[in-house]
């Protein structure tokens, strides 16, 4: 490289604050961003509220002991998601809060809750590292085993669901 240095011709380097063509990058009349090269964002926000909103949409409780349980809808979900790119790479970040609501019947008394996710993070998605708390409308034994099976079987596809939706934003 010093070598290359001492030979090169100083008549033909481009010299600094001349404006010479080789160095100097002009906007693009048509405003592409070759090669993903620059900064570029994309909120997710509402179409994975509304994808999640979906998926959880009267979706039946996998399980041996499910009984007559469903997920009926997302009652809360906040946060955000963006999409972002920068030198061809592609980043997808977010965090979301969200409360999905549960019914159903277990030995003949119909049973309700709710599962509570405080955060879910693109660090922790596909870990299970989040947190899903289950409560109960109703108190009794049915209520209780309702609990249990959502415990057991619910976080399981509550977390299935939740990855699969990320696994598809970011193939996309």
């Amino acid at each position: 490289f010093c070598t290359l240095l001492k030979t090169a011709d100083p008549e033909v380097m481009a010299k600094v604050g001349e404006g010479d063509q080789r160095w100097i990058v002009n906007d693009r009349s048509d405003g592409k961003n070759v090669g993903s090269w620059h900064w570029e964002e994309k909120d997710l926000t509402p179409s994975t509220h509304d994808a999640l909103k979906d998926a959880f949409e009267d979706l039946a409780v996998e399980g041996p002991l499910s009984q007559d349980l469903s997920f009926t809808e997302v009652s809360e979900i906040s946060g955000d998601v963006t999409v972002a790119q920068r030198k061809g790479k592609i980043f997808c970040y977010f965090d979301i809060k969200m409360a999905i609501k549960f019914k159903g019947t277990i030995d003949g008394e119909k049973v309700g809750g709710k599962c509570q996710i405080p955060e879910v993070d693109h660090d922790g998605v596909f870990d299970d590292e989040y947190d899903i708390i289950v409560t109960t409308t109703e108190n009794g034994a049915a209520a209780n085993r309702a609990a249990s099976v959502i415990k057991k079987s619910g976080r399981e596809q509550i977390r299935a669901v939740i990855a699969a939706h990320f696994k598809k934003v970011f193939a996309d």
